[in-house]
């Protein structure tokens, strides 16, 4: 479970027609408490290539494809 990140944060929103959204906002180059004991740093660009190539990015659960959270494309 994604816990939060300081200084940035995750959203859950449902919107008028029963779908959902998430949003959030993860700051660069900033340690970021995922878990209890379990700290990631996304570094600046780090998503660059795949976005310069034209490809998708997705927000996954433990960095698990069969957990996804969004993605780019949705």
């Amino acid at each position: 479970m994604l816990f939060g990140a300081q200084g940035g944060g995750l959203e859950l929103r449902q919107e008028g027609d029963g779908s959902r959204v998430i949003a959030g906002r993860f700051p660069y180059s900033a340690a970021t408490d995922l878990a209890p004991g379990r700290r990631e740093v996304i570094e600046g660009r780090a998503f660059a290539a795949r976005l310069d190539a034209g490809e998708d990015v997705h927000l996954l659960l433990s960095h698990d494809f069969a957990k996804p959270l969004a993605s780019r494309s949705a």
